[in-house]
């Protein structure tokens, strides 16, 4: 499943027709700005794992999913995107 990334979303201007001030698209330009559009994907595809200490004391916290360092231990990985709930020792 394809999920549109919501943060992402900008209808062009170019795709826009202005009629007595109204903005109009027609429906094929609506279909391909959907298409275009950046995805996600949805929550059971993701990755999850946990931050592992990595004993480097700038960047404390390793994923276990990609190897990346970070200095916190954030709900996700920066790097990968996995879901990292909760840190292991």
């Amino acid at each position: 499943m394809r999920l549109i990334d919501a943060g992402k979303i900008r209808i062009k201007p170019e795709y826009m027709r202005d009629i007595c001030g109204v903005a109009m698209i027609r429906v094929e330009d609506m279909a391909r700005i959907i298409n275009d559009m950046p995805t996600i994907q949805s929550e059971p595809e993701r990755k999850k794992g946990k931050w592992l200490r990595s004993g480097n004391c700038i960047f404390p916290y390793e994923c276990d999913q990609c190897g990346d360092t970070n200095e916190r231990a954030t709900s996700f990985c920066p790097n990968c995107g996995s879901y990292n709930r909760g840190e292991q020792e």
